[in-house]
């Protein structure tokens, strides 16, 4: 476990060779529904996963435009959150 901040980690672990690059099974990474550096941290996570398969959940008080670069699979959204 990683009590850190979540895009700061990741981001060092692009192209290094320490924890922060992996490989790992699951990641979980709790930001606040109200954040608004998603495009930040899927282009950290896709640089990433370029080494491995994995998935990505996101939860936010809006709806997150994932770019090209990823594959959506489900969509939805509950009483206050999409998710």
């Amino acid at each position: 476990m990683v009590h850190s901040d979540g895009l700061g980690w990741l981001a060092a672990g692009v192209g290094g060779t320490g924890a922060a690059a992996g490989p790992w099974d699951l990641v979980l990474l709790d930001p606040p529904y109200d954040f608004d550096g998603w495009d930040d941290l899927l282009a950290t996570l896709e640089g990433l996963m370029t080494k491995f398969k994995g998935v990505v959940v996101v939860e936010s008080d809006h709806e997150v435009d994932t770019g090209t670069g990823w594959h959506v699979d489900s969509s939805r959204r509950g009483p206050r959150v999409p998710w």
